[in-house]
């Protein structure tokens, strides 16, 4: 059975890099665009129905709080995330939201950084 991941990303995003690495490797990609603070939230939701998630934290610091409760309660029972972003915002950024509780987190390579992020589950995965 083919590994399933959801990608939850910012709209106007490109997904391409992403498509290609889930098609070389045989896995299946659910993309969300999160338009805002509560579709992202509500995306989250959709996880579990996943071997694993990909997300673009948000910018908004008003939005930290929930997402990062959000993430730790799926990380809790050890479900696989992959936060990432095009652009470093820890340079750009001091006060966006960081991590909590993610397996790994790409920043700085731009829409290449989902492709990294495939590459890395499927080789956790086998």
């Amino acid at each position: 059975m083919a590994l399933s991941f959801l990608i939850v990303h910012e709209p106007g995003a490109d997904i391409a890099p992403a498509k290609r690495a889930a098609d070389a490797a045989g896995a299946a990609v659910t993309f969300y665009a999160a338009r805002d603070p509560e579709s992202l939230m509500e995306s989250l939701d959709q996880a579990e129905g996943h071997d694993a998630l990909i997300v673009t934290p948000p910018a908004d610091t008003a939005a930290g709080d929930a997402y990062h409760a959000a993430l730790a309660d799926l990380t809790a029972g050890g479900f696989p995330v992959v936060e990432m972003t095009p652009e470093n915002r820890a340079a750009t950024q001091p006060d966006a939201p960081g991590p909590i509780g993610s397996m790994a987190v790409i920043a700085g390579f731009g829409p290449e950084g989902y492709a990294l992020a495939i590459e890395l589950l499927v080789e956790r995965f086998s």
